[in-house]
């Protein structure tokens, strides 16, 4: 659950004075079309000039921002006007330090202008933010974002981050050479530092930070439960994208395609085993197994979503647990790319602790390790977890880890499967699981 949360705000004077403007602009355009058209003179300048101008009011009229506090990251949430949203979830120990934004001939050059958008038509004060991210690529860059919200929002960092909120920019740029590794073994002295430009003790310091991390064990104890999901045949009805793009593989080669009751069957164990199963036994060699697993995530990777669907009563399912402080997380066979971008696509707006799925050097289910870094990465008792999965594979992998297993009907296995393996509850319908919290 969001400590606060704030939205972008629309000055009434700012959008008279946008709109104004740009009907202005859009006349004038208009005006140099229709002379062209019945006069046959053109000002191709002035007529790009014009419909510059009208782009650039609307794009910076139109998009929105949503900035909300959580538990463990910061959460900025941007709506553009052609209906795309891109998100930014900052974990505060990456954060270097939140101050007010300077506007200095060179840093108002590299001003990004997507936070620009957002300072457009709001008239609160603008917020830098740095932080340590790491990029897809797992290169580490230092990055700066723009932000504005309210003063709910800044107090609720404040208590996150007491002494890293509103702070002068000298003690961001130390926190983050700090970050960078460039200042190293010299803690007493960057402590010292940091309380000089605060005008504070190191004591207050301490005890600040002490109070702060407080705070963060008993919202951890407050919200201690939570719920691990398999993906495929649990959140989601993905057989159909599997089995049209590993039939579409098969008959690159020439060889036999499968029912989709056949392909229920062969799901489960990841993409190795899939293909393996897929494949004729006398093509079951490595070296072909595992050119048929490339060419086959290639291309589910591109065609992912075409007949993929959320099981009816999933998406209230999620949303309700998220409502009642429910952590999610999801642990999946599926490699990883394929699980983080089906999770991306259809779940947008949930929020889960840790999304795995095949990953290098980490066995696959029923091995529990999957769900033991899910359990360390959360601070969650297994105890308090339910492992909710429509196979043996599941129920098998929840034992070994200790924890709670949930069979669900309306995967891809039967019932008696589920009983076989061992499962301490069976559910028919996605809102059954409420009545097990």
């Amino acid at each position: 659950m969001s400590l606060a949360v704030d939205t972008t705000k629309r000055n009434k004077k700012y959008i008279i004075v946008y709109s104004a403007v740009s009907i202005l602009f859009l006349f004038l355009f208009g005006a140099n079309i229709m002379r062209f058209y019945y006069m046959g003179a053109f000002d191709p300048v002035s007529t790009f000039f014009y419909a510059m101008i009208v782009w650039i009011i609307f794009l910076r009229c139109k998009p929105t921002y949503d900035v909300s506090v959580e538990r463990k990251y910061l959460k900025i949430v941007k709506h553009t006007v052609f209906g795309t949203t891109k998100v930014f979830e900052i974990p505060y120990r990456e954060i270097a330090g939140i101050f007010s934004y300077q506007p200095k001939l060179m840093r108002t050059i590299k001003f990004r202008y997507s936070y620009r958008l957002n300072s457009a038509l709001d008239g609160r004060l603008l917020w830098t933010l740095a932080w340590r991210r790491q990029m897809d690529n797992g290169n580490e860059v230092n990055v700066r974002i723009y932000f504005k919200a309210s003063k709910q929002v800044m107090a609720a960092l404040s208590e996150k981050m007491p002494n890293r909120v509103d702070v002068p920019e000298d003690l961001v740029d130390l926190n983050m050479l700090v970050k960078e590794g460039v200042i190293v073994n010299k803690q007493k002295q960057v402590k010292e530092a940091e309380a000089q430009i605060l005008g504070k003790s190191v004591e207050q310091l301490d005890a600040e930070e002490q109070a702060a991390q407080e705070r963060e064990e008993k919202e951890d104890a407050r919200e201690s439960k939570k719920t691990a999901k398999k993906l495929d045949g649990t959140l989601l009805d993905t057989i159909g994208d599997l089995a049209a793009c590993c039939d579409h593989v098969l008959a690159a080669r020439g060889l036999p395609l499968h029912t989709y009751e056949e392909y229920c069957g062969f799901v489960g164990n990841g993409v190795m085993r899939l293909v393996e199963r897929a494949l004729p036994e006398e093509l079951r060699t490595p070296e072909t197994v595992a050119a048929v697993r490339a060419d086959f995530v290639a291309y589910y990777t591109e065609h992912i979503d075409r007949f993929t669907r959320p099981y009816e009563g999933i998406p209230e399912l999620l949303r309700e647990l998220v409502q009642r402080g429910v952590r999610l997380a999801v642990a999946s066979n599926k490699f990883q790319i394929g699980t983080e971008k089906l999770v991306r696509i259809y779940f947008p707006s949930i929020r889960f602790d840790a999304v795995f799925g095949q990953r290098p050097g980490v066995p696959l289910k029923p091995d529990p390790q999957v769900v033991r870094e899910i359990l360390a990465d959360t601070d969650a008792e297994s105890g308090a977890v339910l492992y909710a999965g429509d196979s043996g594979v599941d129920m098998d992998t929840a034992r070994a880890a200790g924890v709670r297993s949930v069979g669900v009907t309306w995967g891809f296995r039967d019932r008696a499967e589920l009983y076989e393996h061992g499962a301490d509850h069976v559910v028919d319908r996605p809102g059954e699981i409420l009545e097990l919290l």
